[in-house]
């Protein structure tokens, strides 16, 4: 509890949905192939790909093949004695021996769990973000912080599609509750989460069927129905 660095081991095969939080988030891809969205574009990762989501960065994945993968979260505190204030690093780094060398002494740490295994793995953490920082921090002028209020507000219409989107959703309404023009909402939504409103909720409706489709006998009208559709097509 309240430490510093968090290491775990996942298995997924369904999408993550957009969400930002100011913990930096590191996933080591093991197994599979999925696409990783962040800051509103997206990259196709594979085995031996490390995808990175910097602080406030909204991100997710979408599961082309089953995954397996190593989850590193560093917390704001993880960085309290050292200089990384105002760092960014690359959404994404392709196969680099250091990066898998430190997440599988990270696994081994985590899996034997012997006296001291939480001072080591935050060692082998220290040294991943080092070598980062030195290899892949992004050197172009650091952007503007996103206004955190707009941020929370987008979280909470993320979370309003997640619980209704088997209802009638209009932008209109999801960009009033935003206190923003709908033009404007638009806009900021595309911008942050790297697709369109109604991309976005035809995603969300289509990874809902799909479970529905695979683990249910409901015809695909019936189905298309529960999760929003109102066109059988």
């Amino acid at each position: 509890n309240n430490f510093a660095v968090k290491f775990r081991i996942y298995e997924n095969d369904s999408a993550l949905v957009p969400h930002w939080h100011e913990h930096i988030e590191m996933m080591f891809l093991c197994e599979g192939e999925c696409d990783f969205h962040v800051g509103g574009r997206s990259y196709t990762a594979t085995p031996g790909d490390l995808m990175i989501a910097n602080t406030t960065e909204i991100h997710s994945f979408t599961v082309k093949k089953r995954i397996r993968f190593y989850s590193l979260l560093l917390f704001p505190s993880f960085f309290d004695d050292v200089d990384y204030r105002g760092m960014r690093l690359y959404s994404t780094v392709r196969s680099d021996r250091e990066v898998k060398e430190c997440f599988e002494n990270m696994y081994r740490e985590y899996c034997e769990g012997e006296r001291l295994s939480d001072m080591m793995l935050k060692s082998h953490a220290y040294r991943l973000v080092a070598y980062l920082g030195r290899s892949y921090a992004i050197t172009e002028t650091t952007p503007v912080t996103p206004d955190a209020a707009k941020l929370n507000r987008l979280s909470d219409v993320l979370e309003y599609i997640n619980e209704s989107y088997n209802e009638r959703i209009s932008t209109r309404d999801l960009a009033a509750s935003c206190f923003l023009t709908e033009e404007h909402f638009c806009r900021f939504f595309k911008r942050a989460v790297g697709k369109t409103v109604t991309e976005y909720i035809n995603q969300y409706r289509v990874e809902k069927a799909a479970v529905l489709l695979t683990n249910t006998d409901a015809s695909v009208g019936r189905i298309g129905e529960s999760v929003g559709f109102d066109d059988v097509n």
